[in-house]
């Protein structure tokens, strides 16, 4: 294990206690997160540890000697299985962690029910997910709660069309260091050629699983995303808390609480509400590059940070206003004025018979 592996580890411990309870890390590969025996952990991944092995054994960025003992896979033989259907017998999990793996995932709707499924009321899902500002994907625009939405109705298996040209034709040469003093790459610096691009594009067509980044975020794009599709009723989190992007670095941390099952919807909208809330707070010491358009960078902090109080804000009246409707309204009214009439006989009566 590298120093780098063990400052990473330290990170996330600063952020999530993976000592508590029993918990559950998506794909570790070489790398985990959660290392065994100081955290009660399961791993799964794609296949068995024989498989990745065998997989990676010519790939020099992957220390297979490093790669653990896997409890659950999702390659069965019959065909692919989801998250919950594989881990059903380590589950229900307090904490799930997942390292760069949902900007991979085809369908991150099902991919978050799933993990849902198998994690208790109150439990943690914490990710770590790459910000397209600093990474390659620098020239790449924003994801969209519809592109996830068309992705869920048509259940996506593997990346799609657009996922995978956008992936291969638009990635770049850029280092987290370069692109936060403000760097950004021309065309030559494009990791693939058109051709390669086309070529790609064709084989995701014809079938072939082609590994893209499908997603892309940055922490205030992510909180935004989880709250959109939570209102919409589809995600069972909300986003609790972010730790932003680092300064020369290209990934930041997502703590996402699972919100509890049973509950009614007003209350749930509520919960999710104070989360989101939360969460927004978290984000007002993001830092933004610094280098040539270090003033309009400034501008761009100032302009987010009083959206996101304005957001803030507007949350609160509008649970304000719900009260005072619940208060007022036709139901409330008509109690109110039942008891005040007989608060106001019984003063008659007393009145009338000299008491």
């Amino acid at each position: 294990m590298t120093a780098e592996d063990e400052a990473r580890r330290a990170r996330f411990a600063e952020f999530f206690d993976f000592g508590t309870g029993h918990g559950l890390e998506i794909g570790p590969l070489a790398k985990p997160i959660a290392v065994r025996p100081a955290a009660d952990v399961s791993y799964v991944d794609i296949t068995d540890r024989a498989g990745l092995v065998a997989h990676y054994l010519e790939d020099p960025g992957v220390d297979t000697d490093a790669i653990p003992e896997l409890d659950f896979w999702l390659t069965q033989p019959d065909g692919i299985v989801t998250i919950d259907e594989a881990c059903t017998g380590g589950a229900p999990f307090d904490w799930v962690v997942a390292s760069h793996v949902v900007e991979h995932i085809p369908d991150v709707i099902a991919w978050l029910q799933q993990i849902a499924a198998v994690t208790t009321d109150g439990g943690t899902l914490v990710l770590a997910i790459p910000d397209r500002r600093y990474s390659f994907d620098v020239h790449r625009p924003p994801t969209t709660v519809g592109q996830a939405l068309e992705a869920h109705d048509r259940g996506d298996r593997r990346p799609q069309t657009r996922a995978v040209f956008d992936y291969f034709h638009q990635v770049v040469t850029l280092t987290p260091a370069d692109a936060w003093a403000g760097h950004v790459p021309g065309p030559e610096a494009r990791i693939h050629t058109l051709d390669a691009a086309v070529d790609f594009t064709r084989r995701a067509r014809e079938g072939d699983y082609v590994d893209s980044h499908v997603w892309l975020f940055t922490p205030a794009e992510f909180v935004a995303f989880v709250d959109d599709l939570g209102r919409l009723g589809l995600v069972d989190f909300a986003v609790e808390r972010v730790v932003p992007t680092r300064r020369d670095e290209l990934e930041y941390y997502a703590l996402l609480t699972r919100l509890p099952r049973g509950t009614d919807t007003a209350s749930t909208a509520a919960e999710r509400e104070r989360l989101h809330d939360e969460a927004l707070d978290s984000l007002t010491a993001e830092e933004l590059p610094a280098g040539p358009d270090q003033a309009l960078s400034e501008a761009t902090a100032r302009i987010t940070r009083l959206e996101r109080r304005l957001a803030k804000t507007t949350r609160q009246r509008d649970r304000a206003r719900r009260r005072v409707r619940q208060l007022t309204g036709p139901t409330r009214w008509r109690a109110g004025v039942v008891v005040t009439a007989a608060y106001v006989r019984d003063r008659l009566r007393r009145r009338s018979s000299g008491g």
